[in-house]
């Protein structure tokens, strides 16, 4: 938004509104993390300023199926962040036309960054029709970026704004995410060498033994249906 909004930093401007599609744990740290800018320093700075600050709308099913609510919710969007989980991956739940709503300077963030997969019948497809999958090397996309007419054929992407995706997201930072991923694992692989296999069980008080049992072959083929071989 620094690049998009030139009022950015000014004191007169009005507080900056971002709508976080999705009430998972991934749509509540956006939220959260979006009330601060997603930088503490410049959240710090800008308090210092008295620079008007952040409102998130944290939004779920029953308000991404109104079209009527959505359009009046992204005209005054400054951003609007994908935090959605699918059960079917071959409908979108943003209609391009909607992103049209949104103002010239909006940004779109790209936090699942669910990929197109063209050679399935439907094909799968993003939460927010019309957006590019980023990487590494190529993850924020002006709304003139070739990228938004390589989409597969019949991905909608006539309205376009500044997009941010990227399909490894802790390699923007991997230092620091290695060291919250080897904090989590430690847990798990604590309970690993310390207890016996038996007692994983969805039973079980402790979440992590929970979690683990979750990941076994076990709870795969008697929740998923799986047969053997």
């Amino acid at each position: 938004m620094k690049q998009t909004c030139p009022i950015f930093a000014d004191n007169g401007r009005k507080p900056i509104e971002v709508v976080v599609l999705g009430t998972g744990p991934v749509g509540r740290f956006a939220a959260e993390a979006a009330t601060k800018y997603g930088d503490v320093t410049l959240n710090k700075e800008f308090l210092r300023r008295s620079v008007p600050g952040v409102i998130a709308h944290l939004i779920g099913r029953n308000i991404t199926q109104d079209e009527t609510a959505l359009k009046a919710l992204f005209q005054r969007a400054d951003m609007i962040v994908d935090a959605t989980s699918r059960t079917d991956p071959t409908r979108h739940i943003i209609a391009n036309h909607l992103i049209g709503a949104l103002p010239q300077h909006a940004v779109v963030l790209d936090a699942t960054v669910d990929p197109y997969i063209a050679d399935s019948k439907p094909i799968q497809v993003k939460a927010i029709e019309g957006i590019p999958t980023g990487n590494l090397d190529q993850y924020e996309f002006p709304p003139d970026h070739p990228a938004f007419d390589r989409l597969p054929k019949g991905v909608n992407s006539n309205h376009r704004r500044m997009t941010v995706s990227c399909y490894s997201w802790p390699g923007i930072k991997p230092k620091q995410c290695m060291k919250s991923y080897g904090r989590q694992v430690l847990k798990l692989l604590k309970i690993l060498l310390d207890q016996s296999y038996e007692k994983l069980s969805l039973e079980n008080t402790n979440v992590f033994m929970r979690a683990l049992y979750r990941g076994t072959l076990e709870y795969f083929r008697h929740h998923q249906g799986a047969s053997d071989p």
